[in-house]
């Protein structure tokens, strides 16, 4: 991760969750902007979108939100997922104006080992 897209922010707080979300809920995945990158990643990973689709209005199974500025000055969300397999799912968000989909993929790793070393690592970033 480059410096400049480092975290800035991470919330686990259920009134912050909500307060960021809400801001997609008006949204299907279907209607949300999708970027180039996100694209290429889709077909990179054979990510099924239907898959996405599904998770992304599951706003109940999100657990923990980081907020990035990037090197392009794109700010963005990573919207994590626990899945029922004990595995998650990312999407990243930018929210300034209408939502647009940077990338999206199911991770193959225990969620609650992920959530651990992202604290011990970024504790000091929470809200």
């Amino acid at each position: 991760m480059k410096k400049d897209d480092e975290i800035k922010e991470i919330y686990t707080s259920k009134e912050k969750i909500d307060q960021i979300i809400e801001k997609l809920k008006g949204y299907s995945f279907e209607n949300l902007q999708k970027t180039n990158h996100y694209n290429f990643s889709v077909m990179e990973k054979d990510t099924d979108e239907d898959f996405l689709d599904k998770k992304f209005q599951e706003f109940e199974n999100i657990e923990i939100i980081s907020f990035r500025s990037r090197e392009n000055n794109l700010r963005n969300y990573d919207i994590y997922y626990r899945n029922e397999d004990g595995t998650y799912t990312l999407f990243a968000i930018n929210l300034d104006k209408v939502p647009i989909i940077l990338n999206a993929y199911k991770v193959n790793r225990n969620f609650n080992k992920f959530k651990e070393q992202l604290i011990k690592k970024y504790g000091d970033k929470l809200v």
